[in-house]
């Protein structure tokens, strides 16, 4: 299932007419604008020892976006390229999975979007199909 999270930041504007015709009348006109709409990508499974690529994307109005993580403590090659590639670390592997985030800043305003990224761990060790037979005799005799 593809998990999208799209927010939108919201800038409100504010204008106040003051009419001079009559001293206890005034206008108050409010616009919503939407400045930008932003995902930092799908949830994402790499395997322990591979780079992820981030697939994020923005449109509209902003200044700019990072990339940021409060449980994974591995590297970004460029924080404020919404395809930046991440390089777990070996805690990220061990712990197999964290998210994310991709912050987006418009003025001062920001919105976040976040993404799960599962890490597979390394294959502890393989049977050898081609070792049974070699040590079955043995098993076999004891």
């Amino acid at each position: 299932m593809k998990k999208i999270l799209y927010i939108l930041l919201l800038i409100m504007s504010i204008t106040l007419k003051a009419q001079i015709q009559d001293s206890t009348s005034s206008t108050m006109t409010s616009t919503w604008q939407f400045c930008a709409v932003f995902d930092a990508g799908i949830d994402t499974t790499i395997a322990y020892d591979a780079t992820c690529q981030m697939n994020g994307s923005i449109t509209g109005d902003y200044d700019s976006i990072n990339y940021s993580s409060l449980t994974l403590t591995g590297t970004f090659d460029d924080l404020t390229d919404t395809n930046a590639v991440f390089t777990p670390s070996a805690p990220d592997i061990a712990t197999g999975a964290g998210y994310i985030r991709m912050t987006a800043y418009y003025y001062q305003l920001t919105g976040v979007d976040s993404m799960l990224l599962t890490i597979t761990p390394e294959e502890v060790g393989e049977l050898d199909n081609n070792i049974l037979p070699a040590i079955l005799p043995f098993i076999i005799e004891y």
